[in-house]
């Protein structure tokens, strides 16, 4: 499970860069500038939880002990409803597909789940803490 939240973190460090090289490439001449912003700030989002990924797997390493599989989860879930709804909100606005208005919704969800996942690490680095202290 450690070495698989390594290896994930990797390939999503790939497949982030590569989401970056099309926007920087191929959707400047597509989308507007504002557009092009908010495709933006979900790629950075994507590549600082790709890193949390990776600390959480290191940490997984060195502290078998702590259960860290929930804050793994909730940064794969930040990704997927933070990214994947902005990714889908450009995509249908660019295809001048109508959308319910509810996946705006989806997006702060999102951003709930990365928050929780760096407030649970938070939490769990502290008891880890005070028990190498005590």
């Amino acid at each position: 499970m450690r070495n698989t939240t390594l290896a994930l973190g990797a390939f999503l460090a790939g497949i982030t860069i590569a989401m970056g090289a099309l926007g920087a490439h191929a959707l400047k001449d597509i989308l507007n500038a504002a557009q092009l912003q908010t495709y933006e700030t979900a790629v950075r989002y994507q590549m600082y939880h790709v890193f949390a990924l990776l600390l959480i797997g290191i940490f997984q390493n060195q502290y078998p002990q702590l259960a860290l599989s929930i804050c793994k989860k909730l940064v794969l879930i930040g990704m997927l409803l933070f990214g994947g709804s902005i990714y889908l909100i450009l995509l249908l606005s660019h295809l001048s597909i109508a959308f319910p208005f509810w996946i705006y919704l989806i997006t702060p969800m999102g951003g709930l789940s990365y928050i929780s996942s760096w407030l649970l690490f938070a939490a769990k680095l502290y008891q880890v803490s005070q028990k190498v202290e005590n």
